[in-house]
């Protein structure tokens, strides 16, 4: 065959660290154009002329997708195919073939192929080759992405169910002992009101909990807010702004991202001092800037003391609000003197949270 009588190679930009395609097909000259055709698109290229060499090259983990003939000596594509079984689930075979049988190719596709070209006798079916093979890997790769999320979905949702029933029975104890309390008329009217900011709480703990476990549980609980409640319940109040919310504890994190997020506020999480300081500096740059940090104080990598000293060197001048399960004039001075404008303990409760932040964030209405 003439190089004039061939079809012109298209021409493609050439992909980043390109797949390698492997063309299984007996007719030397034809090979040859197929793989010029490809290699111009920016694809690296393998050759075997029959099914023994390509079994041999698909030992190898580097093939990304075969272009299989049909008709080969001894064993026939669809030999290949059949081997090929599971494997056709994550590498892609696109069957070549110079019979434009319906039966043919619709047999071919429920065993597993993913495309199906016929050769004409122009050979315009090169120029298609391209933009097949293009095709081909991408939906194969948004499928593998597709399955690697709902495995990670799939592990993470077995780890929420996990955690929460481990939680759930030391919840329910939590609230029959803080109601048992509550009963005792020896009880004084301080150590009352307490009481039932812990069981209000423990009742907020064990409905996140049975959210997690797709189970009713108990009636949902509001969350407590010193703003009116009318107006929140009515949506007539709520806070605007970006909020960076630096905590290692993950059920402290999910209860203040739900607390901040029902008021309105858009929340984003940094796990220790040092990602929390990278976030913040990282957004200023971007012209997306946190409106306000909430900063835990017993961080890991830095704490939130040396977190917030090195944001206010950098610059950053927002507020930052420490959070600390320990109150204390000590404690409130040392994060003053680090950079902090507000000090807020973690067993005050949701409300003394929002209202620290209605304190600095505008309202959205």
């Amino acid at each position: 065959m003439h190089a004039s009588s061939l079809p012109a190679e298209p021409e493609g930009p050439a992909l980043g660290p390109s797949p390698m395609v492997l063309i299984v097909e007996d007719e030397t000259s034809l090979a040859m154009a197929e793989r010029r055709t490809l290699e111009r698109a920016g694809y690296r290229v393998q050759t075997a002329i029959d099914v023994p060499q390509a079994r041999r090259a698909l030992d190898s983990d580097d093939i990304g997708l075969v272009l299989l003939d049909y008709m080969l000596p001894g064993d026939k594509g669809s030999d290949l195919v059949t081997e090929l079984g599971e494997r056709l689930e994550t590498l892609p075979v696109i069957m070549v073939t110079g019979y434009a049988d319906v039966d043919l190719a619709v047999g071919m596709l429920k065993a597993g192929v993913a495309d199906y070209l016929v050769k004409d006798s122009s050979l315009r079916f090169l120029r298609e080759l391209p933009e097949t093979v293009a095709a081909t890997l991408e939906r194969f790769e948004a499928k593998t992405k597709t399955q690697d999320l709902r495995a990670e979905a799939e592990h993470y949702r077995a780890l929420l169910d996990s955690v929460s029933r481990e939680l759930r029975p030391t919840m329910d104890q939590m609230l029959g002992a803080t109601e048992g309390l509550l009963e005792d008329p020896e009880a004084s009217a301080a150590s009352g009101q307490r009481l039932k900011e812990l069981h209000a709480m423990g009742r907020r703990l064990v409905e996140l909990v049975n959210g997690l476990l797709g189970d009713p549980g108990l009636a949902p609980v509001a969350p407590r807010s010193v703003l009116p409640v009318e107006s929140i319940s009515q949506g007539q109040v709520e806070l605007r702004g970006r909020v960076l919310l630096a905590e290692d504890n993950r059920v402290s994190q999910t209860l203040i991202t739900f607390y901040l997020e029902e008021v309105g506020l858009e929340v984003e999480t940094a796990d220790d001092g040092e990602s929390a300081v990278e976030r913040a500096l990282a957004a200023e740059q971007t012209g997306s800037p946190f409106d306000l940090i909430l900063m835990d104080i017993g961080l890991p990598r830095i704490d939130g003391y040396e977190a917030t000293a090195r944001l206010r060197g950098a610059g950053f001048s927002r507020p930052i609000i420490a959070l600390s399960a320990h109150a204390g004039p000590a404690r409130l001075r040392r994060s003053l003197e680090a950079g902090c404008d507000d000090h807020l303990t973690k067993v005050a409760g949701d409300g003394a949270l929002l209202d620290a932040l209605a304190g600095f964030l505008p309202r959205a209405n």
